[in-house]
């Protein structure tokens, strides 16, 4: 529960700030995602777009010098690399969804 409706709470700009990378694992190339942000932020979901496949966790509570780090599970679709992952991935949060900004 909160103490005030979300839609009537004050949110600051979080500055979300995604680090991608991509690593051999043991079932080939792991992606991942290294998530940021200099003032907290509730309910921080990453959407991956037209890709099919999902990330490790979502939903998160972001809080300032606590970076979390995200896996992409591509469920087996090919074709799914790291350019394209930075270019469908896109931060929703409270207050971007109140705002006219859109996150990368």
């Amino acid at each position: 529960h909160y103490p005030s409706k979300m839609k009537a709470a004050t949110l600051r700009d979080p500055q979300v700030k995604l680090e991608f990378s991509e690593k051999a694992g043991p079932h080939g190339e792991q992606l991942s995602v290294v998530v940021t942000c200099s003032a907290p932020a509730p309910h921080v979901f990453l959407d991956p777009g037209a890709l099919l496949g999902h990330f490790s966790d979502n939903g998160i509570l972001l809080l300032p010098d606590q970076p979390r780090t995200l896996f992409f599970d591509d469920v087996g679709e090919p074709g799914v690399t790291m350019a394209r992952l930075k270019a469908e991935v896109v931060v929703r949060s409270p207050w971007s969804t109140t705002s006219a900004r859109r996150h990368h």
